[in-house]
């Protein structure tokens, strides 16, 4: 294969990263397609905007206006780690990357697509997946039941800007721990027991059905602005570890009668709530909750009974401008606060007998603060970081800081 020289306000980037790291790099292109090391990623980036790389790849080529997907794929070295594809392709044919047997990811923005069922066949080191279409609006896609299955050790699956309306049964990989589908039609989640036949244990459209994953990681639903209601039991038996809602409309009441048995970490950022979801908290035992760009403007001492096993907080960006008296006492666990962007200042005034023995990092970033009353933390003395950035103090004291460690 002829390796052609990149452009002149390329090529010094590169033989500057080859001098000061002292690496064997290479970089190269061919018509429409960028092959190089992913140490030179960041040199690069402006030239491969649409290829983010999972850590530990080495290799990867990025191929722009792709119309042939054959004729693109000649030019791609058998042995690459990452692939990025833009463009217009209507059909990936069956075994289209079988020559890819290193291939660990796989990034397609290739517009309205149809898959064939033996599309990915040959891609057993496949770990990530994803389909992206970056418009305000969605496209369809067809994923055929079985398209997945060759990806045994698939671990990340995203759509992106994509409709699955027309998609059924879809079989998730048993190796699966991170689903995403952001930007897409989603009105509730009881359609994803449709799409997906063995996300949920109690769900089997087959005489037969395929083992499930026991502890899916992350469901990743944020920007699903058409996604207003849960449905009883509609993640029934699913455990998780984080599940993102930022940016849809859905109630998070809804998730008390989903059916969901576990969740450590809940994102509701920017879907509109104005009081906080301290019942949910509670029912799930949550470790780690993020509430920020919404409409919360207090807080009632009572909004925080069930939240005793919250460890990190986040409330960034709200509108709150006190805070309730026993707030960290009801938080007994709490390790990390995040109150940045609110107008807790001029001055900052902690509630009276304001103890926490655990907190350990509080971010008070971009509060209009001016001043920072003596003693004004002397009731955590246990914090390891504190964020004052973004405010209007001119003058810290030995005293405001009295009481830290």
């Amino acid at each position: 294969m002829e390796r052609l020289l990149l452009s002149s306000y390329v090529l010094p980037l590169l033989l500057l990263d080859l001098m000061n790291g002292g690496l064997m790099s290479q970089a190269w292109t061919v018509p429409d397609c960028t092959i190089a090391d992913s140490s030179l990623l960041s040199n690069l980036s402006f030239y491969v905007p649409f290829c983010p790389l999972a850590p530990g790849l080495h290799t990867f080529a990025s191929c722009s206006n792709v119309k042939d997907l054959t004729q693109t794929l000649r030019a791609v070295p058998w042995d690459i780690q990452a692939l990025c594809l833009q463009g217009m392709v209507p059909i990936l044919p069956a075994k289209e990357f079988a020559r890819f047997p290193f291939l660990q990811l796989l990034r397609l923005q290739l517009g309205t697509l149809k898959i064939t069922s033996e599309a990915f066949q040959g891609l057993n080191q496949l770990q990530y997946l994803s389909f992206e279409h970056h418009a305000p609006c969605c496209l369809s896609l067809l994923l055929p039941p079985d398209a997945l299955e060759p990806l045994t050790f698939l671990s990340n699956l995203s759509f992106h800007g994509y409709c699955l309306n027309y998609s059924q049964n879809i079989q998730l990989p048993i190796s699966l721990r991170h689903l995403a589908l952001r930007h897409s039609c989603l009105r509730e989640l009881q359609e994803l027991q449709g799409l997906f036949s063995n996300l949920v244990p109690s769900f089997s459209p087959t005489a037969s059905p395929r083992p499930w994953s026991p502890f899916l990681e992350v469901l990743d639903l944020s920007s699903n602005l058409q996604l207003n209601q849960a449905g009883v039991r509609a993640l029934n038996g699913l455990q998780l570890h984080s599940l993102i809602l930022d940016g849809t409309p859905l109630n998070a009441l809804g998730l008390l009668g989903s059916g969901l048995l576990h969740l450590d970490f809940l994102s509701l950022m920017g879907t509109g709530m104005e009081k906080l979801p301290g019942n949910v908290s509670g029912y799930f035992e949550l470790r780690a909750l993020d509430v920020g760009r919404n409409g919360i403007q207090n807080i009632e001492d009572g909004d925080l009974s069930s939240c005793h096993s919250l460890e990190c907080l986040s409330l960034q960006a709200n509108s709150l401008k006190f805070l309730p008296i026993k707030f960290l006492n009801a938080l007994p666990q709490l390790q990390r606060l995040n109150l940045s962007m609110h107008k807790l200042g001029p001055a900052l005034v902690l509630p009276d007998g304001l103890v926490s023995t655990n907190l350990r990092v509080l971010d008070l970033s971009h509060n209009e603060l001016c001043v920072l009353p003596y003693g004004a933390f002397s009731f955590i003395p246990q914090l390891e970081e504190l964020w004052l950035s973004g405010n209007n103090i001119s003058n810290v004291s030995s005293e405001s800081l009295e009481g830290l460690k």
